[in-house]
């Protein structure tokens, strides 16, 4: 008895998440959304005008239809027998949507078929629910991308929208270069002596050195080009009702030297020192992002360095983000959006970045090889006036194999403070003299701070 009260309990469980599911997706189905939104129907441009579709059925209808489907899962569940009932019922549902389609297809001239695929998801999801084939927090997490994917159909519009062929196409070369070319590649690390060995000759106590791993490299170009990726598109959703300074801050994901020319170069501009403020606020936070970018690439590659590195590197952060709030609220209170990258993607920049950080590999394996720790930071060094990311990447995969923990903390801080020295250059090169003056005060002033807590590493 104890055991009917059990299933039944159960039964009654998964027929009231099927009925919310039903409300949750139908709700924005229903006729009186459907007709407060019928201005925003885009329509093929080949197919005359016509009117609002009519809709297959309302909220009630789609609590009705999880209803069902999850009793249909809940008979297959008792008795595998009764599968070719659920098939009749199936091809029913899968009829009256055809039928309901094909009418409003001829009628009303409409092609949308959100509709229908988001009946047949409901269906499907409440049955395999009903019949135990899908743990109900799945089916939950179905229902509410299926409900935002319905209720923000003019975001999604609008953003497809903003797209241009350019970005399309190398979102494209993105998925070429992750998801195809990666598999493909031998997860195997090829030494010196391996490459010399084709043409005869040995490199003695140097032969053991890592000249390359395939999948590595590339996973390396992965993984950066996916942070630039990322950075574009959050910069290109949010540049066109945001100000400068957010635009610089997600600029600085992809890359803060290009975000601190182009700024330095805007300076030439500037008529007031309000705005010469903002836009030096805007350079710290561009180069604020190195600050944040360097410990998720370590967290990604070697968690116990990421606690070492972290709290320098967040100190840096506080006192940027505090800069930046004083020189905010002294200078220009508008200013308008600007566009920074013009690119989200392009395998060139990707490639040239994988042969940086191949260059930096090898480059750190012979200076342990011939000067020890010593060549390896000198190598870190040199390489960081080009960009953080190669040296984050090979410091973090050397600790604690190759280097102590302590070590590879100040080859990051110590690459960090070489980068901005290098930043301050640039600004000294393109940058209005006000612009210079506030950057090499405060942009200075950060990278004293952090040369001050290099200092304190080494002491250590």
């Amino acid at each position: 008895m104890s055991n009917y009260i059990l299933d039944s309990q159960g039964i009654l469980l998964r027929l009231a998440l099927s009925l919310f599911i039903g409300f949750l997706v139908g709700i924005d189905r229903d006729d009186s959304w459907q007709k407060a939104n019928a201005s925003l129907r885009s329509r093929f441009s080949f197919v005359r005008p016509g009117k609002p579709a009519v809709g297959l059925g309302g909220v009630r209808t789609y609590a009705i239809l999880a209803i069902l489907g999850s009793m249909l899962g809940t008979l297959y569940y008792i008795d595998a027998r009764t599968l070719p009932l659920m098939l009749i019922v199936f091809f029913g549902i899968v009829s009256y949507i055809s039928i309901a389609y094909f009418l409003n297809f001829f009628d009303r001239h409409t092609l949308g078929l959100t509709t229908e695929l988001g009946m047949l998801l409901l269906f499907a999801v409440t049955f395999a629910l009903g019949a135990h084939l899908l743990d109900y927090r799945i089916a939950l997490g179905i229902a509410v991308l299926v409900s935002l994917i319905s209720n923000l159909k003019v975001e999604f519009r609008n953003l497809i929208g903003s797209f241009t062929k350019k970005e399309i196409l190398e979102s494209i070369e993105f998925v070429a270069i992750s998801a195809v070319i990666l598999p493909w590649l031998p997860n195997v690390t090829i030494t010196l002596n391996q490459v010399l060995s084709f043409i005869g000759l040995n490199a003695g106590n140097f032969g053991s050195i890592a000249i390359l791993n395939p999948f590595q490299f590339w996973m390396v170009v992965v993984f950066i080009s996916a942070l630039n990726f990322a950075g574009y598109f959050l910069a290109k959703t949010l540049q066109s009702s945001s100000s400068i300074l957010v635009t610089a801050f997600l600029g600085g994901l992809v890359s803060s030297t290009s975000v601190t020319q182009f700024l330095a170069s805007k300076s030439n501009a500037a008529k007031t020192s309000a705005t010469s403020k903002l836009l030096v606020a805007a350079v710290l936070l561009a180069n604020m992002t190195s600050f944040i970018r360097i410990p998720l690439i370590v967290l990604a590659l070697n968690p116990s360095l990421f606690t070492s590195v972290v709290p320098p590197l967040f100190l840096l952060t506080l006192v940027t983000l505090v800069i930046v709030f004083l020189l905010r609220k002294n200078g220009a209170t508008k200013e308008s959006a600007v566009t920074i990258f013009a690119s989200p993607l392009a395998l060139r920049p990707a490639l040239m970045f994988g042969f940086l950080f191949l260059i930096v590999s090898i480059a750190s394996n012979i200076g342990i090889a011939v000067l020890g720790k010593a060549g390896f930071i000198a190598t870190a060094l040199i390489a960081s006036l080009s960009g953080l990311d190669a040296v984050t990447l090979v410091t973090a995969r050397a600790v604690p194999e190759t280097i102590p923990m302590l070590v590879g903390t100040g080859v990051l801080l110590g690459a960090t403070v070489t980068n901005l020295l290098f930043k301050l250059g640039v600004i000294g090169v393109y940058g209005e003299k006000r612009f210079k003056k506030l950057s090499f005060l405060w942009l200075g002033g950060i990278t004293l701070l952090g040369a001050l807590l290099l200092f304190g590493i080494i002491l250590l």
